[in-house]
């Protein structure tokens, strides 16, 4: 296989690596519909390593403008709403919180005064319903942007590298010796 050949293919595993090896924050929008302008989600939160849906009691534009910039739409929310309960699965628990009272400014849920309590299937009428972020859609993926650019400018450094080596070897040994890729 050709050096240059190698260094693509590595190039490749390593972008899809940074673009596969993005964490997961601690709210997520679960997509119910999406226009050129406007993203609909179910709001869900990350708690004792399961993803939970979030009660909407008390849920306002200022906690829906966190989340959509949380999850990547960086103009924040266009609205905010709530969803009838029977939207999820009746076996799965879901989080009621006393209040998430963000000022909207915070960078991600977590970030505004909170107290979260885990709700029940059996408690389900405590919560009138699951939070809803409509969020105004540009989502910046910065992930996948500094991956590939992490990628290319590897690529690039080591297309140099080896360029740059294999001229030095020339120079050492003679101009007259075959340039073969051992790899």
């Amino acid at each position: 296989m050709k050096k240059e050949h190698f260094i693509s293919i590595f190039s490749i595993f390593l972008n899809f690596g940074f673009i596969f090896s993005l964490s997961n924050d601690d709210c997520r929008l679960i997509v119910t519909s999406e226009t050129p302008t406007k993203v609909t989600g179910q709001v869900a939160i990350y708690y004792g390593n399961r993803w939970y849906p979030l009660c909407g009691a008390l849920w306002d534009k200022n906690d829906a403008q966190v989340t959509c910039r949380a999850t990547g739409y960086r103009n924040g929310a266009h609205n905010f709403t709530t969803v009838p309960n029977s939207t999820y699965d009746s076996d799965l628990d879901y989080f009621r919180y006393s209040g998430f009272h963000c000022v909207g400014n915070e960078e991600k849920l977590q970030d505004c005064r909170h107290e979260i309590d885990p709700i029940f299937i059996n408690e389900t009428s405590q919560c009138n319903g699951f939070a809803v972020a409509i969020c105004i859609a540009n989502k910046v993926n910065y992930g996948l942007i500094s991956g590939i650019i992490g990628g290319c400018l590897l690529t690039i450094l080591l297309g140099i590298g080896c360029y740059h080596g294999q001229k030095f070897l020339r120079k050492r040994m003679g101009s007259d010796i075959m340039t073969e890729t051992l790899l």
